[in-house]
């Protein structure tokens, strides 16, 4: 897109020097009173404001060549301002050849970069590192009134809000403030409590989602929607106000734990009904600085936070690492996957490293700076956040147009080859959809089926899915003899209740008879109670012989199966020119036994299967498997047959033979497909009838 060309792809770095640490607020000397300055910064920057390069010497030997980096911006902010007359209180260069960097300048320099392709629909990260004490929240987040990067964005932000006067486009802007603190992520805009609720994070699709374990469905729960500058503001400083600070010896309020401040903004426009033009995420991080324990002097709780601030930001540098090796990105703690969205490569990133000047943090910002020179390397291709549905319309249009240039630069003849080459796409696909449907289908009736059985299972209480023939008889005989019970039960209530009533219509009915009425009331009661009982009973005992019945039909698939291999095997021997088959034949006897009792044992259950209203689906079943076995017994014939006539010996009497049995057993299969299908019609029918009547119930 003509618009990614003017977009930054690559991490901006920016450096920026805080001045010496000589005095406290109190009067008293800093810890830097007695230090010499090893950072210097040289010459001018060819973008924006600052200087060209940034040098650092060894304090060990300052006439020794210093280490020289180049960045994209260098500030410094050390020495050489005053305060500005007409702002009080606001730090400004205190003269034209001064290389002071004010807040203004640095919003400027890279704060309007970042709020210009926000508004484009570009994520957007700013994020400051560097060890405790050296200024980064001064940058971030700033002071009344040198205020920083976040308070100004939230301010730009809303100037275009209030100033849209399009009654066709409108904006939507929400935040959220969340804090890593010992690797746990917290919610700095919910009030603090002694027991903070954690949060958690994921990331889908290289989008990062803060959620709530408690309350997963609302995804959105730390999100506040603002309307207006100062609801926006309110909620900053409520967030900056819940943070975790601490005094140490290198900072009065050094933060102990990392802050997210995230803009979520959303552009609309009116076609027909509001459209999502695009949405961006601006994420503003102020880092918990890196520090020594000697240095900070503190000791139990202060000292776990320490640890746990050094080890996250060391995860953070081998992510940078890795990002700039292009291998697979780790991300092991919870700040790497906060920041993942940003570092993946699809935001424009800004860095600012901050950078003490003193001797007796030499060997700290040192490591700033190499940590600053490996964020240059690492891999940024930005991408608009268009919404989905405007994307496809501009990808459409693109599409349309250069159909249209091809038809205007193709003949009559090409044309109507290319109509005849899409028509064959779309059959093709069409087909390729009836497929798949289909598949769907049988998917589908699988599932139904395999739900069915798991149902009826589950309302038996039957838990072994491979109970026996002889198991399921046995739990079929003991459902109806609890069902015989229960219905001598009900008959004797109803005798009982019956004799009651008449001994209350000869008292005089119920107020002269309250004794007898309770009793009454009792006896209705469990009659009740018996009467579900019993439908209950009922039922399982419907569902048990359905799974016997089904049992039943599943022995006779399977010894119909194995009377059909044992044939072939038989027709193997024979057309490999053998006339052994005693074992087969022996064999297809006793299978061809078996059948004929099961077969007895599924006609002598078709009573039963009546009794409950499913005897036209069994006798259905009973006749598919019938047909079945008289097609595979004209299909052995007709092998048979095949074998004997291409024989050079075959007997023509024999042939004549099985003629007659292949046309007779032909016939009988013709009539069971008949009967199979009729059977299917009627337990079709059957089937609605029990839908209906459930649907009444």
């Amino acid at each position: 897109m003509a618009d990614d060309d003017d977009v930054p792809q690559g991490v901006i770095v920016c450096v920026r020097l805080r001045p010496m640490f000589v005095k406290r607020p109190d009067g008293t000397p800093g810890r830097e009173a007695t230090c010499q300055r090893v950072v210097e910064m040289e010459g001018k920057a060819e973008k924006g404001v600052g200087c060209a390069v940034t040098k650092i010497y060894d304090p060990n030997d300052m006439s020794a060549e210093p280490r020289s980096y180049a960045f994209d911006r260098s500030w410094w902010s050390c020495d050489g301002s005053k305060d500005d007359p007409e702002r009080p209180g606001f730090r400004i260069p205190d003269g034209p050849d001064s290389k002071y960097v004010d807040q203004d300048m640095v919003w400027q320099d890279v704060g309007e970069i970042v709020m210009k392709n926000a508004l484009k629909g570009y994520n957007c990260t700013v994020f400051a590192y560097g060890q405790s004490g050296c200024g980064k929240s001064y940058s971030v987040v700033g002071d009344s009134p040198n205020w920083g990067i976040i308070p100004r964005t939230v301010k730009a932000l809303f100037d275009v809000v209030d100033g849209n006067t399009d009654p066709d486009v409108r904006y939507n802007v929400e935040i959220a403030m969340v804090e890593v603190y010992m690797d746990e992520v917290y919610d700095l805009l919910e009030p603090r409590k002694k027991e903070r609720q954690k949060l958690n994070v994921f990331n889908n699709k290289g989008e990062v989602f803060i959620y709530d374990p408690k309350d997963r469905k609302n995804m959105d729960k730390i999100w506040r929607a603002c309307s207006n500058h100062d609801k926006a503001e309110s909620f900053r400083k409520m967030g900056d106000a819940n943070r975790s600070i601490r005094a140490t010896g290198m900072n009065p309020e050094s933060s102990r734990g990392h802050t997210l401040f995230i803009l979520r903004f959303r552009k609309e426009v009116k076609r027909g009904g509001w459209v999502e033009e695009f949405r961006s995420k601006l994420c503003l991080v102020d880092l918990a600085g890196s520090e020594r324990a000697h240095d900070t002097g503190l000791t139990g709780v202060g000292l776990e936070e320490g640890i746990a601030i050094n080890q996250s930001l060391s995860a953070l540098g081998q992510c940078l690492v890795q990002l700039c090796k292009g291998e697979r990105v780790n991300h092991p703690d919870k700040l790497t996957k906060l920041l993942s969205e940003s570092l993946g490569g699809n935001a424009v990133t800004v860095m600012i490293a901050a950078l003490s000047p003193a001797d007796i943090n030499y060997n700290d910002t040192v490591s700033t700076l190499r940590f600053a020179d490996n964020a240059k390397k690492m891999p940024v291709k930005v991408k608009k956040q268009l919404d989905p549905t405007a994307e496809l319309i501009r990808q459409l249009q693109e599409e349309n147009a250069k159909l249209q240039a091809q038809l205007q630069s193709m003949g009559s003849e090409e044309i109507e080859k290319e109509r005849r080459d899409w028509e064959d796409k779309l059959a093709a696909a069409d087909k390729k959809v009836q497929d798949s449907q289909k598949a769907l289908e049988d998917m589908k009736a699988n599932a139904e089926s395999n739900s069915r059985v798991r149902m009826v299972r589950a309302k038996t209480g039957i838990v072994d899915e491979a109970l026996t023939v002889d198991e399921l008889e046995a739990k079929v005989k003991e459902l109806e003899d609890l069902k015989n019970n229960s219905d001598s039960k009900l008959e004797e209530l109803n005798i009982e209740i019956s004799k009651l009533q008449a001994r209350i219509q000869e008292l005089g009915g119920p107020e002269e008879a309250e004794k007898e009425q309770d009793e009454l009331v009792d006896l209705m009661r469990h009659k009740t109670s018996n009467q579900a009982h019993n439908a209950a009973l009922q039922e399982q005992q419907k569902d048990t012989l359905a799974m016997l019945m089904e049992a039943r039909l599943g022995e006779i698939e399977r010894l119909q199966d194995a009377r059909d291999a044992v044939r072939l095997e038989a027709l193997k021997v024979k057309k490999d020119g053998g006339t052994d088959t005693q074992a087969q034949e022996e064999c297809l006897a006793k299978l061809e036994e078996q059948l004929v009792l099961a077969r007895n044992d599924c006609e002598s259950m078709s009573e039963k299967a009546v009794e409950v209203g499913m005897g036209k689906i069994f006798r259905a079943a009973i006749l598919a498997l019938h047909r079945q076995d008289e097609d595979s017994k004209v299909q052995y014939l007709q092998d048979q047959l095949s074998i004997l006539q291409a024989s050079a010996d075959q007997d023509a009497a024999q042939v004549r033979r099985l003629e007659e049995e292949g046309a007779a057993a032909l016939a009988e299969a013709q009539k069971a497909a008949e009967e199979a299908k009729e059977a299917a019609e009627f337990a079709l029918q059957e089937k609605m009838e029990h839908v209906q009547a459930s649907s009444q119930r």
